[in-house]
């Protein structure tokens, strides 16, 4: 199972990580802006993708948008601040599979990475490149 971990926050991408590998993921990759998410996104396939909304060059919106696009299999989870639950509809809508609000507890991170690589696991999903 591939993961693409997306967050301009290097303490956020290293946590994410952490809680992947503990699960036995060890194929994950990384970007910390939008637009590197996005050339990630066009050239490999991703069963997971972890994405934050507020970044450099390309907000979450825009990559998510680009993701039903070049990868519609790629199961979503969205990570935000409090502030954003407009733009958490707004995910919803397109096509998140989840959401985890910012800050979160660690035990939270977990069960929702959980969740989604069973699902993974279960249903099969696999990328598309």
């Amino acid at each position: 199972m591939r993961v693409l971990v997306v967050d301009d926050s290097q303490v956020i991408r290293t946590i994410i990580i952490k809680e992947l590998r503990d699960l036995g993921i060890v194929d994950i990759e990384q970007a910390e802006e939008g637009m590197a998410a996005m050339r990630k996104i066009s050239s490999k396939s991703f069963e997971l993708i972890t994405l934050d909304i507020t970044m450099p060059e390309a907000d979450g919106i825009t990559v998510l948008k680009h993701i039903k696009v070049a990868s519609p299999n790629s199961r979503v989870i969205m990570c935000t601040a409090h502030n954003h639950k407009d733009v958490v509809m707004e995910a919803i809508n397109i096509g998140i599979d989840d959401y985890i609000i910012k800050p979160f507890a660690v035990e939270r991170l977990n069960e929702v990475l959980q969740k989604q690589i069973e699902l993974i696991r279960r249903d099969g999903t696999v990328g598309n490149k």
